[in-house]
């Protein structure tokens, strides 16, 4: 909603799975007159099909309406199951590589000649970059991947005053933390992490996705922004 708010005038939407999540973020993007789309895609399966065929799909409905190109590309698509070192499986590890390392890199090499001059790529990492967590190690190993593609696609991109960045959230009351996150005893220890001792917002993540977004970050490009409230400082 901050991107609407801030006037962007379309947005595409990819959807994994909770198609009833991305039908209710449609709502109410319309009710603030933005035009919106989902577009399916499962990452988990023959990621670079995948996500050249998203991008196929939504790049077709952006020329319908009248876009030349992208001005804002978002990769925020992510999994991260529980498990130790020695409990990973190979399915495990190829299905977090290639939700979160794959698909992201594969959508950016189709996209790259049509994101606008003065564009802005984000991409979401997380803070277990640098923090240690022994039960999502693939997790945090998947976004130092990201982190690392962030830096090299700075440079690559810098000709068009393109600016690519990313954002390293700690604990946030999403989907795919609401498993565990929402047990008292499991809030009270997440809250912990923070200096500000909650659990982080969605609108926490989003307003810092919208700067990043906005002209105001022109002169930001090739890094990490801290979005985990302080966590483990």
């Amino acid at each position: 909603m901050s991107l609407a708010r801030d006037g962007v005038g379309y947005i595409g939407i990819h959807c994994g799975k909770n198609q009833e999540a991305a039908r209710h973020v449609v709502t109410e993007l319309r009710a603030l007159n933005v035009e919106a789309d989902i577009f399916t895609a499962d990452f988990g399966n023959n990621a670079e099909q995948a996500a050249l065929g998203l991008w196929e799909a939504f790049y077709n409905r952006l020329k319908d309406k009248g876009y030349n190109g992208v001005d804002i590309l978002i990769n925020c698509a992510g999994i991260a199951p529980s498990t130790s070192l020695i409990e990973t499986t190979l399915n495990d590890y190829q299905a977090v590589m290639s939700v979160n390392v794959e698909a992201p890199f594969f959508l950016l090499k189709a996209a790259a000649p049509h994101i606008n001059t003065g564009g802005r790529v984000i991409n979401v990492s997380t803070v277990l970059t640098r923090v240690s967590d022994p039960q999502r190690a693939i997790y945090a190993a998947s976004k130092g991947a990201i982190n690392t593609l962030t830096l090299s696609l700075a440079t690559e991109f810098e000709k068009r005053n393109i600016t690519v960045n990313a954002i390293a959230p700690g604990v946030v009351d999403t989907d795919m933390n609401s498993g565990w996150l929402h047990a008292e005893e499991a809030q009270k220890i997440a809250s912990g992490f923070s200096v500000f001792s909650r659990v982080g917002k969605t609108e926490d993540i989003a307003d810092v996705v919208s700067f990043l977004a906005s002209d105001r970050s022109r002169w930001i490009t090739g890094q990490v922004i801290d979005t985990s409230g302080g966590s483990c400082i």
